[in-house]
């Protein structure tokens, strides 16, 4: 059996993290495809940045709440039947596979009818699905691992 509470603890802590490393993974897209706009940032283009991380906290933990709470649940049941899932490189994999098969309808959505390369922004949801599958894998426990 595995531990509910341990699926509900991972899920709420990796939700609370989705928004801001999302927009985290965005910004740094946006500096890797344009270094040259680096040189115009100022004081209040940095203080509105913060602003936005910090409302990205709520809206994150609404939206990706339930995928992560789906992805934790599977990956905590698939632990329990085989061990060998339990590593955190396959919770890794299988946040990245999740977090870029959601983020594909919704950029093909975003840049539909424009010229914008989608691989970017494709990529920027990858790396909170790691960073969330391994946060929900590091606080998820197993009543035969304790």
């Amino acid at each position: 059996m595995r531990s509910t509470s341990s699926i509900l603890a991972s899920t709420a802590a990796a939700s609370l993290l989705a928004g801001p490393l999302l927009l985290l993974s965005i910004i740094v897209g946006i500096v890797v495809q344009y270094p040259e706009e680096l040189l115009d940032i100022d004081g209040r283009q940095i203080g509105f940045v913060m602003l936005v991380l910090a409302a990205s906290v709520p809206i994150g933990f609404f939206i990706a709440g339930l995928p992560i709470f789906f992805g934790a649940a599977v990956m905590s049941w698939l632990g329990w039947r085989a061990p060998e899932s339990r590593s955190p490189i396959v919770w890794g994999a299988a946040g990245a596979a999740f977090a870029t098969l959601f983020s594909i309808p919704f950029v093909a959505w975003l840049v539909h009818g424009s010229r914008e390369n989608p691989l970017p922004l494709i990529l920027a949801f990858t790396t909170p699905g790691i960073i969330c599958a391994l946060v929900c894998r590091h606080l998820t426990t197993w009543l035969d691992e304790e």
